[in-house]
């Protein structure tokens, strides 16, 4: 998945519409992978995406804030600037390669 969302990232080359679906299609693709990373932690599932963000905020203590940005944009049907899309997509890869290491110290 990490791989993948790079290899992306630098094919859109900074192209701001690119990017912006990038994200917005990325985070369709997290929403699932982090139901179950709640579910692994035998916590209840949160009916919303917005929930979902939350609880794994709150169980693993990473910060949920780009991909807040992402949902409400979504929600908004508004898209995010270019520096923005840079920002966030970095936090997005950044906070997801955490969870990486967190997920792998699972002990089942």
């Amino acid at each position: 998945m990490l791989i993948n969302l790079r290899q992306s990232y630098i094919r859109a080359a900074g192209e701001r519409k690119i990017l912006n679906d990038l994200l917005m299609m990325a985070f369709a693709s997290f929403i699932p992978v982090f139901r179950g990373l709640i579910f692994l932690k035998d916590d209840e599932l949160p009916r919303n995406k917005k929930g979902v963000l939350d609880k794994i905020q709150e169980i693993f203590g990473a910060d949920m804030k780009p991909f807040k940005r992402i949902l409400d944009a979504k929600i908004s049907g508004a898209s995010l600037k270019t520096d923005d899309s840079k920002e966030i997509f970095n936090l997005c890869y950044n906070g997801l390669g955490k969870l990486v290491e967190l997920v792998d110290a699972f002990e089942i």
